[in-house]
């Protein structure tokens, strides 16, 4: 009984290694081994089995916005922009950024509490333009600067360019010789409105008496055989008008400032105390 019980373990073993029989089931009732059939397909031992890896899980990748383009700011040295004389500037009727170059004759912030801003004025040998900016940048009379910018109407009439970009430009003989005298001289009152953003020089007697715009400036009037103007005197530029006693309806006066305008006046705006010049008489009356 041992010796078939042994025999037949061997048989089982022997068919189990040489394969092609599926399965073995153990009947332990029996006290025996004996080999059964499984219902799985059998197959032949030198056959190759190829097995298909799982699927990989879906790769599923993050969504993103659509691409923004964002124009940088303009920053010192940038160039963008058509360049153009001042003159052509203040015809230019697009809105695309312009480049000018210029002397600056209105130094940063002179006239911030008139124009609410920190900007300058520029003027080449063809015109002269206010440079609107909130940026503190500095630049003293004389300067040769390079500005990028859009060129529109400030609201009240006045043509400005408002900054995008800036360079400081380095000065030499050949470019100081090329900046214009500013002011040009002595002119009417009449023909000084037509150069809106230059320094222009004017006689006259005062026409009207001070007037307080507090906390902007202060005004009055100086009229010519030609026309009549008004003398806007921002309060940061320092000048005190009313502790100069000449200012006073029927004194000569002589002033030198920016040719502006602001809701169809056209303006003279002095830089400094000393452009305010009391005359014995009138020059030509």
């Amino acid at each position: 009984m041992v010796v078939a019980g042994l025999w037949a373990w061997v048989l089982v073993m022997t068919l189990t290694v040489s394969g092609g029989l599926g399965a073995i089931v153990a009947d332990w009732s029996l006290g025996t081994i004996a080999p059964s059939f499984s219902p799985m397909a059998m197959v032949p031992w030198d056959q190759s089995l190829t097995i298909a890896p799982p699927a990989p899980p879906a790769t599923v990748l993050p969504s993103f916005p659509a691409a923004v383009t964002v124009t940088p700011r303009a920053t010192p040295g940038e160039q963008p922009g058509t360049s153009l004389s001042i003159a052509q500037a203040r015809r230019w009727r697009g809105t695309a950024a312009v480049t000018l170059v210029g002397w600056v004759t209105v130094p940063s912030g002179q006239f911030a509490s008139a124009m609410l801003d920190q900007g300058f004025a520029l003027q080449d040998e063809s015109g002269g333009l206010y440079i609107s900016t909130q940026e503190a940048t500095d630049f003293a009379v004389g300067e040769r600067v390079r500005v990028v910018g859009t060129v529109g109407d400030d609201g009240h009439g006045q043509c400005v360019l408002q900054l995008r970009g800036w360079e400081r430009l380095p000065q030499s003989a050949e470019t100081r010789a090329g900046m214009p005298a500013v002011p040009s001289g002595l002119m009417s009152i009449a023909a000084a409105q037509d150069l809106g953003g230059q320094l222009v020089t004017v006689q006259g007697r005062i026409s009207r008496p001070l007037v307080t715009d507090a906390p902007y400036g202060d005004r009055l009037w100086l009229a010519d055989d030609s026309g009549e103007v008004q003398i806007y005197i921002p309060r940061s530029t320092d000048i005190r008008p009313e502790a100069l006693s000449f200012l006073e309806p029927g004194q000569p006066l002589q002033v030198t400032g920016l040719i502006s305008q602001y809701d169809g006046n056209h303006e003279v705006i002095p830089r400094f105390r000393q452009e305010l010049q009391p005359l014995e008489t009138v020059s030509g009356g």
